[in-house]
Parts: structure tokens; C-alpha cells; sequence
């Protein structure tokens, strides 16, 4: 199809700085993208078509929207979790990663499938309070104002409290450093379904100035917090041996369950230790000498021996995942 020339091709001078593009209507953002990208009326029908979404709909998620990029949608199979059967949809332009995936689960339901626990949706806001005169005094002094800072945190999402969530409690840290020492307030924020990004962060916000004024320190940081100790998912599996009949099951069982623990929010020590095991049995196929013999070899690596201790199930998963290729051992 011939290219369509833009009103603007060949301009000079373009800018991104546009005033209230939010607040236009579909066919001026897409004129002003079309201007600016040099862009032709059949691209233009391109970007706008949102697929099985409505324009309003995608429109009221972000801000600024012009259109919406689609995504190849899988389904999982074989899984089974805490007693019950799940399809599990996967949106992904990877090939080999749905079906790798429905292979591992196949796997895991021949011994009952996934058994999963949580500790609750609570996420951690904290609230840094430095230049404070009596750091230990002021430790004391915030958690004398528990049930207030409480208040007003949930003052800021009353539909989070509606639903069962909201601030449940306050604990509070003297951090020595080499600037001297930090008064470090946490917000523990129940999210229930949310990430709690902005819940959060609004709350540590709303209490900060409270902080300043009952210590007479400065705050700096407000902010969730990515060390989400309060917040674990666990999964736990079991697997035949026989059903691991070669390397190359072995190599793409380790790694699918590394992928879907990511995707189901496992805890790191969970993934590691079902995706390194498998990667581990597979050095006991003689086509792997290969590996073995460089696990062993590197000094990095002393003490990697088939088998399934912590140690030589990282050696040999890293000297399998060399000698590899698409989960095929080279011979």
C-alpha cells in the first residue's frame, strides 16, 4: 500500500509538547500522533483499532490512550491447584512457553498438582525521618501515636477500608548509618486484591508532616517499599522421577517452573528449589558429560556431583544450561 503523506511531512521543526492532549477527543490525538509520526491514514486506522476493547473502555484506564496493542492468548493446561482443576490463560508472543508449561503441570498432577499458601496482601510503607534529635525518643513517640497515624492513613482510601483493608498497624526502626542514624517509620497497609502502589504511597504521604512535627526531624523518603517480607506466596510440588525421562524433559520442567513462579508471585526459594532439582537429576543422563565435566572442572564450580544438594544443583543447572540449546543436550 502507497504511503500517505502526513499534512506535516518535512516540517522543520516538530514538538512533543502538547497542552491538555488528555482531555481530546480520539481523532485529535490521533491527528496530532499522525502529524508528528509522519504517520499514514491506513497506520492510523491501525493504532486506533483496540481489538475486542472499546475505545471508551481503554480510555479509562491510562491516560493519554490512542490505542491498544494486542496479545496472543494461550491456554495452560494440566493444572491443578490445591485440589482443583485450572485453565490458566497466558498472554505471550513467545513460542514453546505455553506448552512448556502445560508439560510441567502435566508433570506436577501426576502427584496431586500445586499446593499454595499466602501469608495476606500486606504491603509496607515507609515513611524516613533523618536530623531527628532523640531518634530513640521519637521511636517511642510515633508509636504513642499508632492509633491517630492509623486514622489518618485510612482517611486517604476509605474504599480500601470498605473492603476490608486499610493501615492495621505501625512499627518503627532506628537505622544506624554512616550519616548518622534514621528513624524509619512502616505503614503496614492491607491491600487486599491491589498491588497498592498508590494506596500506599498516598498514606505515607498523608502522615509525614505528623511525623516531622511530634520528632523534629526532616522526612525525605515516602514510598512503598519492594521488600515485600509481609506479602508471601508459596507453592509447593512434587514430580516423578520416571516422568523426567530424559535431559531434555528434565531441562524444560526446571525452567517452566521457574517461569510460573514468576507468573503466580512464588517466593524465590520455592521456584529455586523445583526449577534447580530436575536441572540436577538431568546430570545423571550419560549424554550430559559434557557438562559435568565443566561443572567439576571450574574451580567456580568445585563440588558440582549429580545430585540434589543446593550447591551442585545451581553448578549443574548453570553447566547444563551451557551445553544446551532450546532444552536439547547437544551430543
Amino acid at each position: 500500500m502507497e504511503r500517505e503523506p502526513s499534512p506535516l511531512r518535512g516540517a522543520d521543526m516538530k514538538s512533543s509538547d502538547v497542552s491538555g492532549f488528555y482531555r481530546k477527543s480520539p481523532k485529535e490525538r490521533w491527528q496530532i500522533v499522525r502529524d508528528f509520526g509522519e504517520l499514514s491514514e491506513a497506520e492510523v486506522a491501525t493504532l486506533g483499532n483496540t481489538g475486542a476493547l472499546a475505545f471508551d473502555q481503554v480510555d479509562h484506564m491510562i491516560e493519554n490512550v490512542v490505542g491498544a496493542l494486542p496479545m496472543p492468548l494461550g491456554i495452560a493446561m494440566n493444572f491443578r491447584v490445591n485440589g482443583k482443576d485450572y485453565l490458566v490463560p497466558m498472554a505471550i508472543e513467545e513460542p514453546s512457553v505455553v506448552a512448556a508449561a502445560s508439560n510441567a503441570a502435566k508433570m506436577a498432577r501426576e502427584k496431586g498438582g500445586f499446593t499454595t499458601s499466602s501469608s495476606g496482601p500486606i504491603m509496607i510503607g515507609q515513611v524516613q525521618l533523618v536530623n531527628v534529635p532523640d531518634p530513640q525518643g521519637a521511636r517511642m513517640t510515633i508509636l504513642q501515636h499508632r492509633d491517630e497515624i492509623l486514622a489518618l492513613a485510612n482517611e486517604k482510601d476509605p474504599v480500601l477500608v470498605k473492603f476490608g483493608g486499610g493501615a492495621k498497624d505501625v512499627d518503627v526502626r532506628v537505622v544506624e548509618t554512616a550519616k548518622g542514624p534514621m528513624v524509619v517509620t512502616h505503614l503496614l497497609v492491607d491491600c487486599r486484591d491491589a498491588m497498592g502502589a498508590n494506596a500506599v504511597n498516598t498514606m505515607a504521604e498523608a502522615v509525614a508532616p505528623h511525623l516531622e512535627k511530634w520528632t523534629g526531624g526532616r522526612v525525605y523518603l515516602r514510598i512503598i517499599s519492594n521488600l515485600a517480607v509481609k506479602r508471601l506466596a508459596c507453592s509447593r510440588v512434587r514430580a516423578a522421577i520416571s516422568s523426567m525421562v530424559s535431559a531434555n524433559t528434565a531441562f524444560q520442567a526446571s525452567f517452566s517452573m521457574a517461569a510460573l513462579s514468576a507468573a503466580s508471585r512464588w517466593t524465590a526459594r520455592s521456584a529455586a528449589a523445583f526449577a534447580l532439582g530436575p536441572a540436577s537429576l538431568a546430570l545423571m543422563n550419560p549424554s550430559l558429560k559434557a557438562a559435568h565435566r565443566y561443572a567439576s572442572e571450574s574451580p567456580a564450580q568445585a563440588g558440582a556431583k549429580p545430585g540434589l544438594s543446593r550447591t551442585a544443583s545451581v553448578n549443574c543447572a548453570m553447566a547444563f544450561s551451557k551445553f544446551s540449546s532450546l532444552g536439547r543436550a547437544k551430543k
